[in-house]
């Protein structure tokens, strides 16, 4: 379906007609569904008249996270998280009587849809919800009618039950496969360089990514730390005097062979302000690599990426040294650690990576620490 080939960071859906046909059909698959998308980070979202507790009792999810499930209810004017317990109302509009006011003197009501015209007061908290979590409007897929308070650029699709578990289903294949997610095209938050005419070294430093204590250079993953890669950390120095300077630690950007020479073409790189995230894709400059990394704000020294092309077949270690003699490199299992030494303290890199074959793709995850002097654990992987 086309506009679909993308991962998506959310979900919204119309409940009743949309994700099931009325109140007495069975939720089990669509709950599962649902439960594996919050397991793999993804927000979703369903819109209902329904009572908070008659749809947890169809739907019956109990996502673990960290993605998560909200009710947005009562067209919009109550919201509720399912928790692992059940539901708890976060948000409530007082301004609006609830549904149950509004038909507390009408006979058995029997709603046999959930459409609504729900605006963009209404839905407001999920829109701001959305945006704290990072999802911008074009990794948003909306299914269902009357949903018209979201913002331009969510993806809108209309369907009933089957179309829903399709495409959640697609949905949780591309996440459980390792497929690289995408950035919001929100050019307000994008920057995105072309070399050339931008000289490389000039492009690595601007698409830095650091997370106030280590930082990586936005090198491509062909290249090594001849052609400018770099790791640095806050702390962490080598030198005396006027020659003193920021130890390299070891390397985690390359995948494959690093090769010096200039690759023929242009390097099409972008970096997403609001999320913190760097994206290469095979589309913007005609390569045969897409690939995204970012630093965790949440945990100090944890870096991650994903790679997705011919590269991704043959990555080589997770972590190489930075060319310099005064370091080690080793494994155990499925961890590879690196150690370069400065003067008075070393930089400690931690790692693993795995791969899917078909098509070939890569899921890499480094942790960075430096030893302070006076000091009886590593700074930077511990978020201290």
């Amino acid at each position: 379906m086309a506009g679909l080939d993308r991962t998506f960071g959310a979900v919204v859906l119309n409940w009743l007609g949309t994700a099931v046909p009325d109140r007495r059909a069975g939720a089990t698959r669509l709950r599962r569904l649902v439960e594996s998308l919050c397991g793999y980070g993804v927000e979703v979202v369903v819109v209902s008249e329904a009572a908070v507790g008659d749809l947890d009792r169809q739907l019956g999810a109990r996502p673990h996270g960290p993605g998560r499930l909200h009710l947005c209810l009562d067209a919009g004017s109550e919201v509720y998280r399912v928790t692992r317990a059940g539901p708890v109302r976060v948000w409530h509009r007082p301004d609006r009587p609830t549904r149950a006011a509004l038909q507390a003197d009408l006979p058995d009501p029997k709603p046999t849809t959930d459409v609504t015209d729900v605006d963009v007061g209404r839905l407001q908290w999920v829109v701001d919800h959305l945006l704290r979590r990072g999802v911008g409007a074009s990794l948003v897929l909306v299914v269902g009618d009357g949903l018209d308070g979201l913002p331009e650029g969510v993806m809108r699709l209309r369907g009933g039950p089957a179309l829903v578990r399709t495409l959640l289903a697609e949905q949780v294949a591309r996440h459980r496969d390792g497929v690289v997610p995408d950035v919001d095209e929100d050019p307000r938050w994008l920057v995105r360089i072309r070399t050339p005419p931008t000289a490389r070294r000039v492009s690595q430093t601007l698409l830095t990514l650091s997370d106030g204590q280590c930082g990586t250079r936005g090198s491509l993953e062909e290249e090594g730390p001849e052609s400018g890669a770099g790791v640095l950390t806050a702390g962490a120095y080598e030198g005396e005097g006027s020659s003193q300077h920021l130890l390299a630690g070891p390397l985690w950007t390359v995948v494959g062979t690093p090769s010096p020479a200039e690759r023929a073409g242009p390097r099409v790189q972008t970096l997403d302000l609001r999320t913190g995230t760097l994206l290469r894709h095979a589309d913007h400059d005609g390569g045969d690599l897409t690939s995204l990394r970012f630093a965790s704000s949440a945990r100090s020294g944890v870096v991650a990426m994903r790679v997705q092309g011919p590269a991704a077949a043959h990555p080589g270690p997770p972590l190489r040294l930075p060319g310099i003699a005064d370091g080690s490199i080793g494994r155990e299992r499925d961890v590879e650690w690196a150690t370069v030494a400065g003067d008075a303290t070393a930089v400690i890199a931690i790692g693993g990576q795995r791969r899917w074959t078909t098509p070939a793709r890569l899921e890499r995850i480094v942790a960075y620490g430096s030893p302070q002097p006076g000091h009886n654990h590593p700074r930077g992987c511990d978020g201290g």
